[in-house]
């Protein structure tokens, strides 16, 4: 496809994810737009994971899925499909969560999770997290 057949503004779509081009104040961008049915949104929450002794962060979080970033290449341990137990605490609660998750991926530095066997107070806990990071952060 020659540069004549592109269509400003837009471009093609990759994977998960939908490329366009923004301009902002004569400064072009691109941008990427989250094509999953619950986007994720960054946060950095301390979290402790099942027999790692290591520092692990929740770094990205959704309703369903989240990813941790784990020190040392403990996740490129694990197996994709085990299940773990993760406790994380939100700056919106005054209580650590006690969590169990589902490896879905595990990469050098972390893992990405989904969430299983929520309880009501985590659902709901989550739920309150998310509506704050919504309101605080930019939206790109």
């Amino acid at each position: 496809m020659s540069g004549k057949d592109q269509k400003v503004g837009h471009g093609k779509k990759k994977g998960k994810f939908q490329t366009s081009w923004i301009d902002s104040r004569r400064k072009v961008f691109k941008a990427t737009q989250e094509r999953r049915k619950h986007p994720r949104v960054d946060c950095d929450c301390p979290a402790i994971v099942q027999g790692f002794s290591g520092r692990a962060r929740v770094t990205e979080i959704s309703p369903v899925g989240w990813f941790v970033e784990c020190e040392g290449g403990f996740s490129s341990r694990l197996q994709t499909g085990q299940t773990l137990n993760l406790v994380v605490k939100f700056p919106t609660e005054d209580e650590t969560l006690d969590l169990k998750v589902k490896v879905s991926r595990a990469e050098n530095h972390g893992i990405a999770c989904e969430l299983v066997a929520l309880e009501r107070h985590h659902t709901e806990a989550l739920l309150r997290f998310l509506d704050f990071v919504k309101e605080t952060q930019p939206l790109f």
